[in-house]
């Protein structure tokens, strides 16, 4: 593997692998709170509540801040890990077109947010590959969803402004798992294609942004629960995916 791609491999597990990993297990965090919080306010001793209050507040804005870091704009001044950088970098290694796509089937996922048109030629190197991720962040439904999450991580995590309409955003979460699930889709395409590493098994992503794993990494969160009411009838953010 040439240098600069292996800078840049480097650069992919420090930023967008490593951001995506913990938006993912925070929003899953977040997320069995909010589906189990009526029983759990119900029967939980007042510091079981402060805990599951904490928790759901700080997963509810580090879940946020880390899928933003993916999708903010590149900054020349400032060379942050987002996603349009990384592909930008990926583009211009000087033998990305000789860099041929060993996994097409990775990409297919990535092509279909591009209106879901299957007219297009499969991508037969890097550089097309790149291209490929560039022309699915600019769908108009992607920008819209993008604009969004940046608001939000500006307008209430980062700052905390007064007066702003918020009945535009009613969609948000469901919009928030739409970007995993596409952060997942370009994940897969690039740590097979560009990098030829598995950084974990992928299967078909379901339109589900969690799987098994993510929910043995938040088994702290599930033992609180299950000294509160019983483990058959916590609701789980695994079966319970907003886009399905």
């Amino acid at each position: 593997m040439p240098n600069e791609l292996q800078r840049i491999q480097k650069s992919f597990e420090k930023g967008f692998y490593r951001d995506l990993h913990w938006a993912r297990n925070y929003y899953y965090s977040y997320k069995l709170v909010s589906l189990n919080s009526s029983e759990l306010l119900s029967g939980a001793s007042n510091l079981q509540k402060d805990m599951l209050i904490y928790t759901k507040r700080t997963s509810q804005e580090l879940c946020v801040l880390s899928l933003a870091r993916i999708y903010e704009s590149q900054d020349p001044n400032y060379p942050n890990r987002c996603v349009s950088r990384l592909s930008n970098e990926l583009r211009q290694v000087e033998v990305a077109e000789s860099i041929e796509i060993d996994y097409p089937d990775a990409t297919e996922d990535v092509r279909q947010i591009i209106q879901g048109n299957k007219r297009h030629m499969p991508v037969t190197n890097l550089v097309e590959l790149t291209k490929l991720i560039g022309k699915a962040l600019n769908q108009k439904e992607i920008k819209i969803k993008i604009k969004q999450l940046l608001f939000i991580r500006n307008k209430y995590v980062a700052h905390n402004e007064d007066s702003i309409d918020t009945s535009q955003y009613k969609d948000f979460w469901v919009n928030y798992e739409k970007l995993l699930v596409f952060a997942l889709y370009i994940q897969k395409a690039l740590e097979q294609n560009a990098f030829g590493s598995f950084y974990e098994p992928h299967g078909e992503v379901n339109l589900n942004p969690f799987d098994s794993r993510i929910r043995a990494k938040n088994h702290w969160l599930w033992a609180l629960i299950e000294t509160i009411f019983d483990k058959k009838r916590i609701k789980d953010p695994l079966e319970h995916s907003l886009l399905q």
